[in-house]
């Protein structure tokens, strides 16, 4: 059995009598030739299963009789697990993802087929090593023809620089990108008890021709049926550079038309405008103090169980575990830890709090800082500006995860709302509790 990158990299080889299994192609599958993408659809929920069972066994994993989520609890409750890329589960930031269920279905594959021998063509090199890996485990004789060549030297070799050279420059880049908002003081949060908060991305944002005023196309018309009863808004909006907003002096332009256009009960920030550099110093602090103690769970390999699929996974998920452990994605956390408590403490008791749901981990560091100041009615809007997919990882967990208080408490708001049929409905399908659910 040869496994090929695509279609066309078997142009150059008589391999006509060859049975095929292509990586990225998208084929109608036959007795001789299997397409790993379109073999995924047809199979995605059970593979879906066994991806968030992993996960799951992952975080539960025992390091000198401790499992690893315990070992990420900070003092202020805040547990760097759910923060994790790896929890997370996040297309846009690992890479890798879709490429662990193309390892499960190559895994399932082989064995319905009872394949004794693999042969690899024009694969790159990490996707070569997991399968190895996966043949080793299920003695299958394991074969190279050829390896996919990385052209992009600069990127790779930025890429393969230790932590220690990759985050300090980092640090730099975000400090001379954000500047000028950090330099900008924030407006004064609304003190009232009757306010709504939102917690808001800055893109998409338009403007009403005839009233003239700017709004966020992702909240629909929810504001301006708050502003119609003349209620408090608090909006903190977390701006992250596209090609519509490119520049932090751009974003805070349209933050001042919003304040000036917007009803006076309105107000609006950016989340970066709450950072200091004594909030950015004592980020940096802490993130040194946990990569040095989180050193220990780098060795984590050796204590993830011997079970079907988990050797090779674990070595595609790698680098998001080490990032989130030493890397950028670690001190972005510890920002965004600072940020929610310093709002949090200075944010009187809400009506009610929303935000975009998408259970990324600045999430966690949201709910977590709300609620240690008492904050109640945090509602979480999923798929805003589009519906709720199946294949959208984020949105689920293995199902012994809502039998945990705890996990659940953590990761998901007091209540979800969702804007269509079809979203409630794959909600409704992760075994959260119904009553959290709102249309």
């Amino acid at each position: 059995m040869i496994v090929a990158e695509e279609y066309n990299s078997i142009k150059n080889y008589n391999l006509k009598k060859e049975n095929l299994i292509f990586w990225n192609s998208f084929l109608n599958n036959n007795q001789n030739i299997i397409s790993l993408p379109t073999y995924i659809e047809i199979h995605f929920k059970e593979i879906r299963k066994i991806f968030l069972e992993f996960i799951y066994d992952f975080g539960k994993t025992k390091l000198n009789k401790k499992e690893i989520k315990k070992y990420l609890i900070k003092k202020n409750g805040i547990n760097l697990w759910y923060m994790s890329l790896i929890s997370e589960k996040n297309y846009f930031k690992s890479q890798n993802l879709y490429d662990c269920f193309k390892l499960i279905a190559l895994e399932k594959i082989l064995k319905k087929k009872k394949i004794r021998e693999i042969k690899i063509l024009n694969l790159d090199k990490k996707t070569t090593l997991c399968i190895k890996k996966m043949c080793f485990e299920n003695k299958i004789n394991f074969q190279i023809i050829e390896v996919k060549k990385n052209e992009n030297y600069i990127k790779n070799f930025f890429y393969k620089l230790p932590f220690f050279f990759t985050v300090p420059a980092q640090i730099l880049k975000f400090l001379s990108s954000h500047f000028f908002i950090i330099l900008r003081k924030h407006r004064k949060i609304k003190k009232n008890n009757n306010s709504i908060t939102f917690f808001s991305y800055l893109y998409d944002i338009k403007k009403n021709e005839e009233t003239k005023e700017f709004y966020l196309s992702q909240w629909g018309n929810i504001p301006s049926v708050i502003n119609l009863k003349k209620t408090n808004i608090n909006w903190f909006h977390h701006y992250i550079k596209n090609d519509l907003i490119e520049s932090d002096r751009k974003a805070l332009k349209i933050i001042k038309h919003l304040n000036i256009n917007s009803p006076n009960n309105a107000n609006h920030n950016l989340l970066y405008q709450f950072l200091n550099f004594f909030l950015i110093f004592k980020a940096i602090k802490n993130f040194i103090c946990f990569s040095i103690s989180a050193r220990k769970l780098s060795s984590i390999s050796k204590s993830i169980e011997n079970k079907k699929y988990y050797k090779s996974l674990w070595f595609m998920l790698k680098d998001d575990w080490e990032k989130s452990l030493f890397g950028w994605t670690s001190f972005e956390n510890f920002l965004y830890i600072e940020i929610f408590n310093k709002i949090s403490k200075i944010l009187p008791k809400q009506k009610i709090i929303l935000y975009l749901q998408e259970n990324q981990g600045w999430e966690h560091a949201l709910l977590k800082s709300l609620r240690s100041m008492g904050h109640k009615n945090i509602i979480g809007i999923a798929g805003s500006g589009s519906v709720v997919r199946n294949w959208d990882l984020n949105y689920f967990e293995d199902k012994r995860f809502y039998n945990s208080e705890i996990d659940v408490n953590n990761k998901y708001p007091d209540y979800i709302a969702v804007n269509s049929d079809s979203s409630k409905k794959v909600i409704e399908s992760t075994s959260i509790d119904k009553k959290k659910i709102i249309k």
